[in-house]
């Protein structure tokens, strides 16, 4: 039996959610936008199975969304992460008043659940299609439950927590390291000693929630053109929901824990965790000298609004950038939360030390697999979903920050009733973050006219003849090519490949259409698939074509349509800025082609910009700025690409031409040598440092360079250029060193 709903809940706590709803509405992509975005509503609008662990509520939930009579499938699905969102930031709300415990309205709490809101790191979930805020929701939801039980002691909302929390596991599976934090809870609640009878109905009610993954099976029996590993057998199933073929977190040997833990030590967010520590430290610091009162309240709450002040000025001061530049998130701004929650977790420490333990064990167990998601620093895919699986630990900061806010002004008027009129100032401070959020981060999260992906998609499939075969790269190719098929029934007699075989078929299943050689090729790299040796592609407007012998595009861009081509890159996701430098290298491309230099050099600029973190635009965009003859544009780029994958061997290597080219042979050397240090196989350092040994009087180094670029390269011809110029420079060291003996 579901215990009763509390008849007390006041109106602000419907306010935060329809003003935090009405936000999430005004900026919500009306189209499919990169990302996750096209899989999960495919998935949702077939009723399929979408990429591990299945994310059967995000599909139940989207399919419910889909039938709505309102705007696109895409923006329907989307309309249901807002409204996840802003129930989350109301239930954060109620949350807060639990913890400080406050009857009535928190207008203190709503600032604070609001800030969170908006910011910019929740902000972007909530206006395209994600899980996360199903996921937020529920968690959220569970803890409120259990702040209920802490509260009556009624073992029901411990249950309907039990329930919640197995629901929000389905959500999203990094729910399960909240699990610890809860049941810490649940322990403590029950004195060590939770019952035999209590701990049965706990399991029971989650296994209840967790038996929302039976979706998939069936599912799966229906092959839907969205069955990600036929988790239709009980292998193939447990496989599924436990992610086997992901490895998120990667192995656990030493050396692998080491790495990880010393490059969150000496990382630029190691810092800002020992301030968020020392905060917390201070705090108990003042609250055990002070031992509480009105005495202790003012302090918090005072240091909270000067730093929140002194944070003001460093979002413009240079000296000061390290502060935000290199946060715990990449949103500085969040020190506004987390700065004040710090403070707010002392005092919870103080005034409930069960709930601070099981809270605070949540939010340093979310925070610990938010750096451990990232493998390596460079790894620019995992490194924005770090941020992602942060986002809880938001809400958590935002619920210690309102509750501290709030229990000091509650402790203000209660001691000084004259001072009514101040606490209501600093309840206004308060709302700063909020504001603050509201205002910066309205053009970065503002989706609403986010076409791009749509469109690039669409101008994917135009461009194609007839009965094609498509190789999609990656995810955000993929993704947007079931969304187009399925959902916009687009193409069908388009047969689409994926790389990793995802979705679609793998790159080995279309070897037999390549070897028939009666169909057109289309693949998203300007270099053809590894899978496809020796093949040729020529541009093909957005996309490539393969080369059959004879065939020829007449005019690569007479399908391209793109109604929106974005110049600023904040609001877009990593995936989409990924399709937008791909969408400026290959414009720049034909620009080149027909001669418009200016043109082509703005446009590849643009691509850099865009897909700063994408080290194929980079390299790419680098080379042909080097055929256009701008070495320096060139050399930022190259420079810029083995700072985020050192094992690219070959960007050394050019890196060494344009030193060379620029007279420092020092400089190139090293650059050569570097090249070969981490790939001793790779060929052309040899033959350029071979050059430049000869031309320096070396002759038998550089005949034994030669020597080893003929052993490896990999055309006959090179090999025998290789071997013919070490016999040449062999016998002429051999006559130098007789003409010196002689002499």
């Amino acid at each position: 039996m579901a215990p009763p709903v509390r008849k007390d809940i006041d109106m602000l706590a419907y306010a935060v959610f329809f003003t935090s709803f009405a936000v999430y509405l005004c900026t919500s992509a009306p189209l499919v936008t990169a990302g996750d975005a096209g899989e999960l509503t495919a998935a949702s609008f077939l009723l399929g199975v979408p990429h591990p662990p299945g994310y059967p509520l995000e599909c139940l939930l989207g399919k419910a969304a889909s039938l709505i009579p309102l705007g696109c499938i895409a923006g329907r699905v989307a309309l249901m992460s807002s409204f996840f969102s802003a129930a989350a930031v109301a239930v954060a709300y109620l949350l807060i008043k639990r913890v400080a415990r406050v009857d009535g309205a928190s207008p203190a709490g709503a600032a604070f659940a609001l800030a969170a809101g908006f910011s910019g790191l929740y902000w972007g979930l909530a206006t395209v299609v994600e899980v996360y805020p199903t996921q937020m929701f529920l968690g959220m939801s569970g803890l409120y439950f259990l702040a209920v039980h802490d509260a009556k002691g009624d073992d029901r909302w411990a249950y309907v927590a039990a329930l919640t929390s197995g629901l929000a596991v389905a959500a999203h599976y990094t729910t399960l390291v909240m699990l610890p934090g809860m049941a810490l809870y649940l322990v403590l609640a029950g004195d060590g000693k939770p019952g035999f009878r209590r701990t049965a109905l706990i399991v029971l009610f989650f296994t209840l929630g967790l038996s929302a993954f039976m979706y998939l099976p069936p599912r799966a029996y229906a092959a839907t053109m969205m069955d990600w590993g036929s988790p239709d057998n009980l292998d193939r199933f447990i496989g599924h929901i436990t992610r086997a073929g992901y490895g998120d977190l990667g192995s656990f040997s030493p050396e692998d824990v080491i790495r990880r833990v010393s490059g969150a030590a000496t990382g630029a967010k190691s810092g800002n965790v020992m301030v968020v520590l020392g905060l917390v430290a201070a705090g108990l610091f003042l609250m055990r000298v002070m031992r509480g009162g009105f005495r202790v309240a003012p302090v918090i709450l005072g240091a909270g609004t000067l730093l929140y002040l002194v944070h003001l000025l460093t979002l413009s001061a240079a000296p000061f950038k390290w502060l935000y530049l290199a946060g715990l998130v990449t949103d500085g701004r969040l020190w506004l939360i987390l700065v004040p929650a710090a403070f707010g977790a002392a005092a919870l420490y103080i005034q409930n030390r069960r709930f601070f333990l099981a809270a605070g064990l949540i939010f340093a167990s979310l925070a610990v697999v938010s750096i451990f998601r990232i493998p390596v620093p460079t790894d620019v895919y995992k490194a924005p979903l770090a941020d992602k699986f942060f986002t809880p630990c938001l809400l958590l900061g935002a619920v210690f920050a309102g509750a501290a806010a709030e229990r000091a002004l509650a402790l203000i008027k209660d001691a000084r009733p004259a001072l009514a009129k101040a606490s209501a100032l600093l309840t206004a401070v308060c709302f700063i973050p909020a504001v603050v959020f509201l205002a910066t981060g309205w053009e970065d999260n503002d989706h609403s006219r986010d076409y791009f992906a749509f469109d690039y998609s669409d101008a994917l499939f135009n461009t194609m003849e007839e009965d094609a075969a498509f190789l999609a790269l990656a995810d955000y190719h993929a993704f947007l090519s079931v969304y187009q098929k399925a959902v916009e029934d687009k193409r069908p007699d388009v047969e689409v490949f994926e790389a990793s075989g995802g979705v679609f078929r793998g790159y080995d299943a279309a070897k037999p259409v390549y070897a028939a050689g009666q169909r057109p090729i289309y693949c998203t790299d300007e270099t053809a698939p590894e899978t496809f040796p020796g093949v040729a592609v020529e541009q093909a407007g957005v996309i490539n074509r393969f080369k059959y012998s004879g065939a020829r595009i007449t005019d690569p861009w007479v399908y391209y349509n793109v109604r929106v081509a974005p110049e600023s890159f904040g609001r877009l996701d990593f995936m989409e800025r990924r399709l937008v430098s791909d969408y400026y290298y290959n414009e720049a491309r034909d620009k080149k082609r027909r001669g418009e230099l200016p043109e082509a050099a703005r446009l590849l600029r643009l691509a850099t910009e865009s897909g700063w973190d994408n080290t194929r635009a980079l390299f790419n965009s680098a080379n042909v700025f080097v055929e256009m003859g701008m070495p320096d544009e060139a050399l930022m780029r190259y420079e810029r690409v083995v700072r985020l994958s050192p094992g690219v061997w070959w960007a050394y290597k050019y890196i060494g031409d344009i030193k060379l080219g620029k007279g420092d042979v020092a400089a190139a050397v090293a650059w050569y040598n570097k090249a070969l240090a981490v790939n001793p196989d790779y060929d052309e350092p040899y033959m350029a440092l071979a050059l430049m040994a000869e031309k320096r009087g070396g002759l038998k180094e550089a005949a034994e360079l030669w020597m080893r670029y003929a052993k490896r390269a990999g055309r006959e011809e090179d090999r025998a250029l290789g071997l013919a110029n070490a016999e040449r420079l062999t016998h002429g060291n051999a006559g130098r060193e007789g003409r010196e003996t002689g002499n």
